[in-house]
């Protein structure tokens, strides 16, 4: 494999065949340049084992709590057609969307 040459990006005009590829750096030196275009990159992540915030349950913080005050505007927004002219379609497929989504985020990634 290191002597594989690397992809050549598209819509290049470089010739295919110039010669075998600059040599890449220790990748687990600091100084690792990337390649110029890649044609593939893949990244492993890895868990922590003592995670700040234990998994599995919603964290009440400032962002969970914007979450029910926008559900609340656009509740509040799609009832103004209600109000103003009778026109009621609206207010019932929002707050079915927000049950829908709601219920989709409070499935377990198993």
């Amino acid at each position: 494999m290191k002597q594989e040459q690397s992809h050549v990006p598209p819509n290049s005009t470089a010739e295919l065949h110039k010669g075998p590829p600059p040599a890449y750096q220790d990748p687990n030196s600091t100084a690792a340049l990337a390649p110029e275009w890649e044609a593939l990159r893949v990244t492993v992540y890895e868990g922590d084992d003592n995670p700040p915030v234990p998994h599995g349950g919603p964290t009440l913080d400032a962002i969970w709590f914007s979450g029910i005050v926008v559900i609340l505007i656009q509740l509040v927004v799609s009832a103004v057609p209600w109000i103003a002219s009778g026109d009621w379609d609206i207010f019932p497929v929002t707050a079915a969307g927000t049950v829908l989504a709601l219920h989709n985020g409070s499935v377990p990634q198993c």
